[in-house]
């Protein structure tokens, strides 16, 4: 990307469901960038309206955007299998997971990364804008948001009974901030005053214990992931 100056570099994986974006600065740009982009584009460009489907690991930018455009939010437990039940049963706009698969109106209550690729490529070109310039102004808007996530090898037992711990005896703060509330969807997720959050979910596939945060700034992700990860590893 830096090498060429091209606009925005698109990828699917290797059966073409999900999709991934390198932005004009040749840095890889989160999920929890490109589908907040890809809504506002449908709702405003498009003049698309329906329900918006976010898995528990997904974006605060969904929902405050859902907002907002007076869609109906609905949240999930991760995985797609969740989206698509809604897609089948409710007029959905959009439907989307943190790992890059995105379910839209119109088209089959599944991913299609080829075709997200084409809706995301169609809303910069129609913006006039750089993906990073876009970035920025959905923040202004909406406020900031940075996504960060860390896997942990950590034995399936083991990561169960620390999501477990933490819902029932959650910590009264994590990286200098207060914990507000806290949500077991899937997983057990801290959220902070500013609407910041930190989850533990234990894979239901492989013994990995998933950490994600999602903060007002990348530092506060950070700290928040690191925090995370300490109370993860200190419990052992």
């Amino acid at each position: 990307m830096r090498e060429t100056g091209a606009l925005v570099g698109l990828a699917t994986d290797g059966d073409a469901d999900r999709v991934g974006a390198v932005g004009d600065n040749g840095e890889t740009m989160t999920m929890h960038e490109v589908v907040p982009l890809v809504l506002l584009h449908l709702a405003r460009r498009r003049k698309m309206g329906g329900g918006i489907v976010r898995t528990f690991s997904q974006s605060v930018l969904l929902k405050r955007i859902a907002d907002a455009h007076g869609l109906k939010l609905y949240e999930t437990p991760i995985g797609f299998k969740y989206v698509a039940e809604l897609m089948l049963r409710e007029d959905i706009l959009l439907g989307a997971e943190e790992s890059g698969g995105i379910g839209v109106r119109g088209h089959i209550p599944e991913r299609d990364g080829i075709l997200n690729s084409l809706l995301f490529l169609e809303a910069i070109v129609a913006a006039g804008k750089t993906p990073s310039e876009m970035v920025r102004e959905m923040h202004r808007e909406f406020g900031e948001f940075y996504f960060g996530r860390r896997d942990l090898r950590m034995e399936v037992a083991r990561g169960l009974d620390l999501v477990a711990r933490f819902a029932s005896e959650p910590p009264g703060e994590a990286a200098g901030y207060s914990v507000r509330s806290v949500e077991t969807l899937d997983g057990t997720k801290l959220i902070f005053e500013d609407e910041s959050w930190l989850l533990f979910r234990q894979s239901g596939t492989e013994p990995v214990l998933r950490v994600y945060a999602e903060a007002t700034s990348i530092a506060k992700m950070e700290a928040l992931l690191e925090q995370g990860c300490a109370f993860a590893t200190d419990s052992h």
